[in-house]
């Protein structure tokens, strides 16, 4: 290592990302320490899932959705 160079690096949130999505910084300034408690609590990666669109997006795939609203319903799997 002749060299060494400190990088920052910046990009956009997922808007399902469970630690910086719009739902989840939401739902914190609303509850602070009660939503992390919610989270952390045994089932709490489900009331996170609701909270950052993580379960409506889960669902969209398990109803068969693949990625492209174009295709022909004979080209569905």
């Amino acid at each position: 290592m002749s060299n060494w160079q400190e990088t920052s690096l910046t990009g956009s949130a997922s808007p399902y990302c469970a630690g910086c999505g719009d739902g989840v910084v939401k739902a914190y300034n609303e509850r602070g320490d009660k939503f992390v408690r919610e989270v952390c609590q045994r089932g709490g990666s489900k009331v996170l899932e609701n909270v950052s669109g993580l379960a409506e997006a889960k669902k969209g795939f398990e109803d068969g959705w693949d990625g492209d609203d174009d295709m022909d319903e004979e080209d569905d799997w």
